[in-house]
């Protein structure tokens, strides 16, 4: 939109402005961030002239002078994809560092019931650590990292009780498909115990589907209860 000028003006050139000779208006750009050139360029007015000025701006208000870096330097401000992004994550090596420093300051392994979030947060990543070694997912470089930062702790065989148990169930599962034939099924009219068993094979299922089961075991289920993967 073009806007008319009142009758009888002429409009002004630029060119016959004059020089700006405010010294204040000097500092003041130079405050913003501007150089002794683009001040000279834009105020038309001798660059020696101004860099006398400014440096003798600089001796006099030293104070206010070094605004200016803090002004011009100021880092800009997050952007909303700044705000969204999320941290990066330690490296694999940044956490067995941690894991080993931890384990050297406090003479035991990081528990996940702490209230602390920084041991419980180890505590999960020495939990997927062991998963990995239990399914056969580690390299043997890493393998040896951990146990020389750690320990033999990694790859520690599953207690006695929890192994028992699940060579116990594995026992009655196999009875019952002896017996009836079939493995244990869920039902009203079924026994207690049959349903018990039957819950845990649906638990050994989940497992295999999440890769979570322990090929040892996974071999013993196939030779024992034929099929119980396909039910």
């Amino acid at each position: 939109m073009v806007v008319a000028l009142p009758a009888n003006t002429v409009e002004e050139d630029p060119d016959d402005w004059g020089p700006c000779i405010s010294t204040a208006e000097w500092r003041l750009m130079y405050l913003r961030g501007l150089t002794i050139n683009q001040i000279s360029l834009h105020c038309r007015v001798p660059k020696e002239r101004v860099r006398q000025v400014i440096r003798h701006f600089e001796r006099t208000q030293p104070d206010l002078a070094c605004k200016r870096l803090i002004l011009h330097n100021r880092p800009a401000p997050p952007t909303a994809a700044d705000l969204w992004r999320k941290p990066p994550r330690p490296s694999w090596d940044c956490w067995l560092i941690r894991a080993r420093e931890f384990r050297h300051q406090h003479g035991r392994m990081p528990r996940i019931l702490s209230d602390d979030p920084g041991e419980r947060g180890l505590a999960t990543w020495v939990a997927g650590q062991r998963k990995q070694l239990r399914r056969g997912k580690m390299s043997g470089a890493r393998q040896e990292l951990i146990r020389a930062a750690l320990g033999d702790w990694v790859g520690i065989p599953r207690p006695v009780s929890e192994s028992s148990q699940w060579d116990r169930r594995l026992a009655e599962v196999a009875d019952v498909l002896a017996r009836k034939g079939h493995p244990p099924r869920y039902g009203k009219q079924n026994e207690r115990t049959e349903n018990t068993l039957a819950t845990w094979l649906v638990t050994q299922r989940a497992l295999l589907r999440r890769r979570g089961l322990d090929p040892d075991r996974r071999m013993r289920l196939d030779e024992q209860i034929p099929g119980w993967d396909c039910q």
